[in-house]
């Protein structure tokens, strides 16, 4: 830990500028992927067409969609502690600069990864 400390200073010392990124652009840009990540969950859960609803009780209908409703639950509520903890995280950090910029881009490129994980493990049932 000391090692990056007298890294950074020595940095500094030298006068070179490092770049840093408007961390609310950072935070807002992840809250949307966040957002769209899950809005796409509900997307997933096939909505019956008329013949289904004609030929089926409502009730059987919704009895077979069981395993996607319950897909859907966890893989928002995962989504959900990990956009928590997301905030949690960012609201210790001061300055984002371009490191820290990419890793959140491949964060959040694996967050995205759970929608797809939700469709194959509700295709499995």
């Amino acid at each position: 830990m000391s090692f990056c400390r007298n890294l950074i200073f020595e940095i500094k010392s030298a006068g070179i500028i490092i770049p840093s990124y408007d961390k609310s652009r950072v935070i807002n840009f992840s809250d949307a992927v966040y957002s769209i990540a899950m809005t796409l969950l509900v997307l997933e859960i096939g909505i019956p067409t008329y013949k289904a609803f004609s030929s089926n009780d409502t009730w059987t209908l919704l009895a077979k969609r069981i395993p996607s409703f319950i897909g859907l639950v966890v893989s928002f509520l995962v989504t959900a502690l990990y956009w928590l903890a997301h905030l949690r995280c960012m609201r210790l950090v001061s300055t984002i600069d371009a490191k820290l910029l990419w890793l959140n881009i491949f964060l959040l490129f694996f967050y995205c990864a759970i929608a797809l994980l939700y469709r194959v493990l509700c295709g499995w049932f």
